[in-house]
């Protein structure tokens, strides 16, 4: 399965309804997507009348989001860590990014200088990935230690 394929796989996992009705309304709203992936939320956030521009940098996931060929959309690769724009948001959309950067400060720094007085951010993440249960002794200490590396290497934060 394809990268993208496994992310709109993933996509029904989620209680989406729920998350976009903690949203300001979004009609009319200019919205970066930062992270977008192949480029389904934003088409949630296209049919809820807002416009998007969708970043991400992997390339598969752009041509995916692409070829939805969305209203209201245009998608982009940039760093998201060093987000150089032309654009100015009313609101800012990132689901499942921001814990790849365990030092986030001076990331949302960054993020906030495309982002108009008064916007919003909303961040969505993982809630204790690794916290399914039954999990053996052995299974806890691995994944305890998967997530230490991983932030230690400044990789993920497991617990954003």
């Amino acid at each position: 399965m394809s990268l993208a394929g496994e992310y709109q796989r993933q996509l029904r996992w989620r209680d989406w309804p729920a998350v976009f009705a903690a949203l300001p309304p979004v009609a009319g709203q200019t919205i970066l997507d930062l992270g977008c992936g192949p480029g389904d939320l934003a088409a949630e956030l296209v049919g809820r009348g807002a416009r998007v521009v969708g970043i991400d940098l992997n390339d598969e996931l752009l041509r995916a989001a692409e070829a939805r060929k969305l209203p209201n959309a245009e998608f982009r690769r940039a760093d998201l860590s060093a987000l150089d724009l032309d654009v100015v948001a009313d609101g800012i959309w990132s689901s499942f990014a921001a814990a790849y950067f365990p030092d986030l400060s001076p990331v949302l720094a960054v993020w906030g200088r495309h982002l108009r007085p008064e916007g919003w951010i909303a961040l969505i993440e993982i809630d204790d990935l690794f916290g399914h249960a039954p999990q053996s002794a052995g299974a806890r200490e691995l994944f305890a230690d998967y997530a230490r590396d991983a932030l230690a290497s400044g990789r993920y934060d497991f617990h954003m």
